[in-house]
């Protein structure tokens, strides 16, 4: 409580979890006030949660600033957790660099990635349930590689594997975009890697 409540005080959530931690700070001062009963604290945190339902998917941080609210740091861990890099069979004998994203609820925070990375694709709503925003062009590809690298291509600031994934796919990008061989074998390591990560 005294660690985490002033971090996310201090640095707003930006999707919708910024309505889930406030819940779960009112729940929490509820629980821990001595002058109500279990049945009152039963009833508050009840009507806590069932009024959270209907709340909007927008936290306030979007509405009260007038620039983007979106920093690289943010970014970059957002995509730790939501984010693919990946290498598709485009044609027989072609393969391409792709870029995606999912969402649950929070469109507005693609669309704001989507104009950060200079992405023309825009968000769409799958058949899943879920808000993806999704490419293979070329520009946009580029656009992606020089904003986490820099126009020296040093080291990314990924902290987990997702670093790895990263500088494969960049590489890879920058020295072999059109050799469908290479291309091919390295889709199979990118494929390997995540097989691993998710055994282990």
């Amino acid at each position: 409580r005294n660690i985490i409540f002033p971090i996310f005080n201090t640095y707003p959530l930006l999707t919708k979890k910024y309505y889930n931690f406030e819940v779960f700070q009112k729940c929490l001062f509820i629980s821990e006030n001595n002058e109500l009963t279990k049945e009152e604290k039963f009833v508050m945190i009840s009507d806590l949660i069932e009024k959270s339902k209907f709340r909007s998917n927008l936290s306030p941080i979007w509405l009260n600033s007038k620039e983007n609210v979106i920093s690289k740091p943010w970014l970059i861990g957002f995509i730790e957790a939501e984010g693919s890099f990946y290498i598709t069979k485009k044609e027989k004998n072609r393969f391409v660099h792709g870029f995606g994203i999912t969402q649950k609820r929070d469109s507005h925070v693609l669309e704001n990635i989507r104009k950060i990375l200079h992405i023309s694709t825009k968000v769409k709503y799958n058949k899943y349930q879920f808000y993806s925003l999704d490419t293979t062009n070329s520009r946009a590809i580029e656009n992606i590689i020089q904003y986490f690298t820099g126009s020296h291509n040093t080291n990314t600031k990924f902290k987990s594997i997702k670093g790895l994934e990263f500088r494969i796919w960049a590489r890879s990008y920058i020295k072999h975009k059109g050799n469908f061989i290479k291309l091919e074998i390295i889709q199979k390591r990118m494929h390997f890697l995540k097989k691993k990560i998710k055994v282990e």
